[in-house]
């Protein structure tokens, strides 16, 4: 059963507002970046996100990595299970990338 926890943003460190870029045109010196706060785009201002828990990230890992096993070890060339070889690939580099940025030791 896939269970998600509550966890601060980490993008906003919780307030619900975070600054952002704001590019202002000035034709007379070629425009310059300023910064703004408006609602945060990660978590819609709450200053809570919903992730997986870290025992559903690690059963979500194995799945991913049996599958690419499965692949791996299968002796048939077929160009649309090369596809999802690399599909999957790319599933367990976003997978790891998302632990990595929530910071699941």
């Amino acid at each position: 059963m896939t269970t998600t926890i509550v966890t601060k943003c980490l993008v906003c460190n919780g307030s619900g507002t975070a600054e952002y870029d704001k590019p202002v045109t000035d034709y007379e010196r070629g425009g310059y970046i300023d910064s703004e706060y408006s609602e945060c785009y990660e978590c819609s201002g709450m200053g809570e996100v919903d992730i997986l828990s870290l025992s559903s990230a690690q059963e979500f890992l194995l799945a991913i990595n049996t599958a690419e096993k499965i692949l791996e070890d299968a002796t048939i060339e077929d160009k649309r299970l090369d596809e999802m070889y690399d599909y999957i690939k790319k599933a367990r580099l976003c997978l790891s990338t998302y632990m990595q940025y929530y910071n699941y030791d």
